[in-house]
């Protein structure tokens, strides 16, 4: 198996990257009532490790129209978000369209991809030092 850099600081919010292998913890019961344990974890996902073995100019390509593409959408998004919200009447309740949870939860995971992109890019750049 590949040796990849640990973060145990990413385990909170990024296991799928953070380098560390997983124990079996979680366990099933098949129909007759046998537990069956789930395998040791890689310590890297395998279809984000896929990503990381991509050669230089493939990485950069795939990242690239990702980010593009999240930050066009954001902008857009964030656009929208800036509509005064029309249901409520009172000068203490200036809303937008971010009054509604939706909107909030698309800004929000918009903003969690950006931040998900930014992590592959430094662990690739880390698996790549020249």
């Amino acid at each position: 198996m590949k040796e990849y850099p640990q973060h145990p600081e990413w385990s909170s919010n990024y296991p799928a990257i953070d380098g560390i292998a997983k124990s079996p913890q979680n366990f099933d019961k098949s129909d007759r009532g046998d537990i069956i344990y789930t395998p040791e974890q890689k310590p890297i996902r395998s279809d984000i490790e896929k990503i990381l073995l991509m050669n230089s100019s493939d990485f950069i390509g795939w990242l690239s129209q990702r980010r593009e593409a999240t930050k066009a959408m954001l902008k857009q998004y964030e656009l929208f978000a800036s509509i005064p919200n029309l249901n409520y009447s009172s000068e203490e309740q200036k809303l937008d369209m971010t009054a509604f949870t939706h909107v909030k939860s698309h800004l929000s995971s918009l903003n969690e991809g950006l931040d998900y992109l930014e992590k592959i890019e430094q662990l690739y750049h880390e698996i790549h030092k020249e």
